[in-house]
């Protein structure tokens, strides 16, 4: 019976030696008459196979081989993921400005008027809207609304929006019952504000600013008002 090493050395033997040599044992086969007694010439093709395999310094010349060929697979692979963390990592840092510049929309500017509410009788407020395709915290840093030369000012409200997702920023106060009983029936007024956005497991990385003027429409039960974009900017931080 075949021992184990002769049977493995015999294996490495034929994978390495076969795919070279294959066409050079086909001629000189020939050439020896090999193929007029096919049996006992095989039997010594194998025994000279085998005898190869059992011989120290060609297993050693074999597993040689075998560990040039494994280590330029591994390092192959290695090469392959290191590219490939490579991009990703570069895909990431460009994340904010891919995915978050002009994230954050401004839907439309909204009165809410409560005559029974004395501190707070009408309140002007802003519908935000996520258009960056990731979901969007963000900070208020100014958020001003002037009208009829009264001025109320807002600051320091953060949320998160969700993906493609809408909020109602309500400002920290409102115009009070006083304020508004003093109104004309029409009237000019602006609103203006600032807001940080990003990711929301980082720091802000871009600043929205927007500057409205507001025409204002005052009845007896009703408040309405039309707002136009005078200037506006979203930029990296």
């Amino acid at each position: 019976m075949l021992r184990l090493p002769k049977l493995i050395g015999a294996g490495l033997t034929a994978a390495v030696i076969v795919p070279v040599v294959g066409s050079f044992f086909s001629e000189w086969a020939k050439e020896k008459g090999f193929y007029e007694r096919p049996s006992a010439k095989f039997e010594s093709a194998v025994d000279w196979i085998i005898s190869l395999g059992a011989n120290p310094n060609y297993l050693i010349f074999v597993g040689f081989m075998c560990g040039v060929a494994v280590g330029f697979c591994f390092n192959w692979i290695r090469r392959k993921d290191q590219r490939g963390a490579a991009t990703t990592s570069n895909a990431k840092e460009n994340e904010s400005e891919i995915e978050y510049a002009h994230g954050l929309a401004l839907e439309r500017v909204q009165p809410s008027l409560d005559l029974r509410n004395t501190q707070n009788t009408l309140e002007t407020r802003l519908v935000l809207r996520n258009a960056s395709g990731a979901p969007v915290k963000f900070l208020i840093e100014r958020f001003d609304v002037v009208m009829f030369g009264n001025v109320v000012k807002s600051h320091g409200m953060t949320a998160i929006i969700p993906k493609d997702g809408e909020v109602t920023l309500f400002p920290g106060s409102g115009f009070s019952k006083k304020q508004y009983a003093a109104f004309d029936s029409r009237g000019i007024g602006s609103v203006e504000y600032s807001i940080v956005y990003g990711h929301p497991n980082k720091p802000p990385s871009r600043r929205t600013y927007k500057l409205m003027s507001l025409d204002l429409f005052k009845a007896k039960q009703s408040f309405n008002l039309n707002w136009i974009i005078q200037n506006e900017s979203d930029e990296p931080i």
